[in-house]
C-alpha cells in the first residue's frame, strides 16, 4: 500500500478506519524521553478521544534500557561535579549529599526510569501489549530468511528482530481488532513494512500523526490564521521571543574550535533573536491538540541564536608534571537556527489570545574555528 498523506489518513479517521496509533523509539529519542513536556505530553489526548494508543513490550524495553543507562550516568556526573563545591565553596559534604537526595530521591536510575514509565503509560491511556501474543515465530522467521521487510539484505539482521516483532505485532492486533494503525518512526524499515501493509500507516512525524485526529479543529486552525494574518492577537511576537529567551537552557550547544593550547570551554549563555519578526514566518503548523476551545498547534522558526562560550587554556608543564593555566577567553557566535515550538491559542468570546509557548529541546554544534587567550588579543594590538 503506498504511502497515504495527511489528508487521506484524517479522512480514513473520519471514516472509522484509523482507530489506534503505535510510536517507534526513535520518535521518544528524538524528543529525549521527554514524557512530562512537549509533543510526548500531548499523548495524554488518547484518554478521551476514541482512538487506541498501543505500546508493545519491545518499546518499552528499548526505552527503559536507554533511560536507566543515561539517568545512571546523569547522577554520577551530577555528583561528581558537587564534589570540587568542597574547596572552591566550602561547602560541607552533608550539604552536598542534602542536595543529592533533594534531585534524585535516593531513587536509583531504574526506579525513577520505572516510575516515568509507568506514569507515561498511564497518562496517555496506553494499552500495554506483549509481541508474543500476536506474532507466530514462524511468520517471524519466514521473513527473516526472505530478507522482506523489515528486514532488509544486511549482516546484523538480529538488530531488527525487535523492529519485527513490534510491527507484526502491530499488524496482527490491527487485524485481530479490525482497526487500521497509524505507526510513527524514523527508521526506514519502518516505511518499507508499512509500503506493504493494508492495516499499518506510516508517518515520520509525531506531531503530523497527532493531527490526523483533529479534523474537528480545522475550523479553529483556520480563525487563527485569520486572526494572525489581520494582526489582532496583542504581543504575540513579543511574547514567542520572551517565551524562547526564557527556555533558551534547552537549547544544547557544543563548542568546536582550534587552538594552540588544551583547553576546557563552558556554555555560558545562548540568546535568542528574529529577524524577520516571528509573526511573519508563523504559515505552517501541525493541530496536536484541541480542548475546550483551546488549540495546541507545532510549529517552526526561524531564529538567530547566540552562544556564548568561556573557554580555560591550559598547557602541560614537564616540570611540575601538572597543566598550568594559560587564561581564559569569552568567545560567542551567531548562527540561524530552526526551533520548534509548541503554541497554546485559547478563543473567547470571538478573540483570539496567545496562552503559552513551549520550545521543544534542540542540539547543534557551532564552529568556532581558532580561539586563544584573551591575553594574547591584547599583545597582538
Amino acid at each position: 500500500m503506498p504511502i497515504f498523506s495527511l489528508d487521506e489518513l484524517k479522512q480514513a479517521v473520519v471514516g472509522g478506519k484509523i482507530g489506534a496509533i503505535s510510536i517507534d523509539t526513535t520518535i521518544f529519542e528524538q524528543y529525549q524521553f521527554g514524557f512530562e513536556m512537549g509533543v510526548l505530553a500531548q499523548m495524554a489526548q488518547f484518554g478521551r478521544l476514541d482512538a487506541d494508543h498501543l505500546v508493545f513490550d519491545t518499546i518499552l524495553h528499548e526505552i527503559r534500557s536507554h533511560l536507566v543507562t543515561q539517568a545512571d550516568l546523569n547522577k554520577a556526573h551530577v555528583k561528581n561535579s558537587l564534589k570540587p563545591l568542597g574547596n572552591s565553596w566550602g561547602i560541607e559534604r552533608d550539604v552536598r549529599d542534602k542536595a543529592m537526595s533533594l534531585l534524585f530521591e535516593d531513587q536509583a536510575g531504574k526506579d525513577r526510569t520505572q516510575d516515568r514509565i509507568e506514569t507515561f503509560v498511564n497518562v496517555s491511556s496506553a494499552t500495554t501489549l506483549a509481541c508474543a501474543d500476536y506474532v507466530n515465530l514462524s511468520d517471524l522467521l519466514a521473513r527473516y530468511f526472505d530478507t522482506r521487510p523489515p528486514f532488509g539484505d544486511k549482516e546484523a539482521k538480529k538488530r531488527e528482530f525487535p523492529d519485527a516483532l513490534t510491527l507484526m505485532a502491530i499488524e496482527s492486533w490491527a487485524a485481530k481488532n479490525r482497526k487500521q494503525v497509524i505507526t510513527v518512526s524514523k527508521d526506514g524499515d519502518w516505511k518499507r513494512f508499512c509500503a506493504e501493509s493494508e492495516l499499518v500507516f506510516f508517518v515520520d512525524n509525531l506531531p503530523e500523526a497527532l493531527s490526523v485526529f483533529h479534523v474537528g479543529a480545522d475550523d479553529a486552525l483556520h480563525l487563527f490564521k485569520v486572526a494572525l494574518a489581520q494582526g489582532v492577537i496583542n504581543n504575540l511576537d513579543v511574547d514567542i521571543l520572551e517565551a524562547i529567551n526564557s527556555q533558551a537552557d534547552k537549547i544544547e550547544v557544543e563548542i568546536e574550535a582550534c587552538a594552540n593550547w588544551y583547553y576546557e570551554a563552558e556554555l555560558d549563555q545562548v540568546n535568542v533573536s528574529a529577524n524577520p519578526p516571528f509573526t511573519e514566518q508563523l504559515k505552517v503548523f501541525e493541530v496536536i491538540n484541541y480542548e475546550d476551545n483551546q488549540l495546541e498547534l507545532r510549529t517552526t522558526v526561524q531564529a538567530d541564536v547566540t552562544a556564548q562560550f568561556v573557554a580555560s587554556f591550559q598547557q602541560w608543564d614537564g616540570i611540575d608534571k601538572d597543566y598550568m593555566s594559560m587564561g581564559s577567553a569569552t568567545v560567542e557566535k551567531t548562527e540561524v537556527l530552526e526551533l520548534e515550538l509548541i503554541i497554546s491559542v485559547e478563543f473567547t468570546n470571538g478573540q483570539v489570545a496567545l496562552q503559552h509557548v513551549e520550545l521543544l529541546p534542540y542540539r547543534t554544534t557551532m564552529d568556532f574555528g581558532e580561539i586563544e587567550p584573551d591575553w594574547m588579543g591584547e599583545y597582538q594590538e
